[in-house]
């Protein structure tokens, strides 16, 4: 499984994962969850932690709100699709790109 991501310059870079044992294939959305997740630390737990990833990995805010925002190109949507819609649970599309 793989996903290639482009950063504002234009720099692709790619996540990858690479299964050594067939046995750890994954086979439907559960399975996702033991590989694939994200948590953000509170603020008590670890405030350096906490203040990075808020900082730098979350996206927003855009669109009314920041028109000038980076992701807004000369556009009235956000180029990364933001806001996603809800999703209940994690699955793969047809192309193989993770919706969550």
């Amino acid at each position: 499984v793989y996903t290639v991501e482009f950063q504002k310059r234009g720099l692709p870079h790619c996540h990858t994962l690479i299964w050594v044992d067939e046995n750890y294939w994954i086979q439907n959305h559960e399975d996702t969850y033991a590989f694939i997740f994200a948590e953000l630390l509170l603020p008590e737990v670890d405030p350096v932690c906490y203040r990075i990833v808020s900082e730098f990995m979350i996206h927003g805010p855009c669109r009314e709100i920041c028109p000038m925002a980076a992701c807004m190109k000369n556009s009235p949507k956000c180029a990364k699709y933001f806001p996603k819609e809800y999703c209940d649970h994690t699955y793969m599309d047809h192309d193989g790109f993770f919706h969550y």
